[in-house]
């Protein structure tokens, strides 16, 4: 008889991430994780306490190794703010089912909170008022996620022409236009990234950084 399958928490961890990012949130359970990694589902109670355990064991994998892609100490203000709030959009991009996960439940972990900070000395170091830095931080993060999970804008000049094609003019002309300028302005290519970065930039300006 095969003995049983030996885990740790980590491995719970590493198996609670594939299972978020290729079938969500909702669809993640005790069960059909514990049939993956080829244990019972109590097992799993060894080393997690619930669904909610579960997550904060995944979020922790994920944001533990976050400050080595985080900006070094020579770093500061605005370019920190846009380096960190990147460097979270990188991540999301890479693990979607961390927005999900966000959706359900706050990420207010050690590892998650060590992002804020950064986000908060980068805004303090431009010059932003602590009030308006505690607004602005919320303000950032979300715009990260939904910028993960969603995302309208035109990438390139062969899209562009698309579209223009496809939308008659006389009824569209103001959304052609625009777009027409962002390409002219800031590309091609216009990428995800690089709108994200550029926005940043605007959402610092509306916050007073300098």
């Amino acid at each position: 008889m095969a003995r049983p399958a030996r885990i740790t928490r980590d491995d719970v961890a590493h198996a609670a991430l594939r299972a978020l990012d290729d079938v969500g949130y909702d669809q993640l359970s005790m069960r059909t994780l514990a049939k993956e990694l080829g244990v019972g589902t109590m097992t799993l109670y060894h080393h997690v306490a619930d669904k909610d355990d579960l997550v904060d064991a995944a979020i922790d994998l994920v944001f533990a190794g976050l400050p080595a892609a985080m900006p070094d100490a020579g770093v500061t203000g605005r370019a920190r703010v846009i380096a960190v709030a990147t460097t979270v959009l990188d991540l999301l991009l890479e693990h979607p089912g961390l927005i999900q996960a966000r959706g359900q439940r706050a990420l207010r972990r050690p590892t998650t909170l060590a992002v804020t900070n950064d986000l908060a000395r980068g805004l303090l170091e431009a010059g932003v008022d602590p009030a308006t830095a505690g607004v602005g931080i919320p303000l950032l993060l979300d715009y990260a996620i939904g910028c993960a999970g969603f995302t309208t804008q035109i990438e390139d000049e062969e899209t562009f022409e698309a579209l223009r094609q496809a939308l008659p003019a006389d009824e569209f002309g103001p959304l052609l236009a625009v777009n027409q300028a962002v390409i002219d302005t800031y590309g091609p290519p216009y990428t995800r990234r690089r709108a994200f970065e550029i926005n940043v930039e605007r959402i610092l300006d509306g916050l007073g950084a300098r």
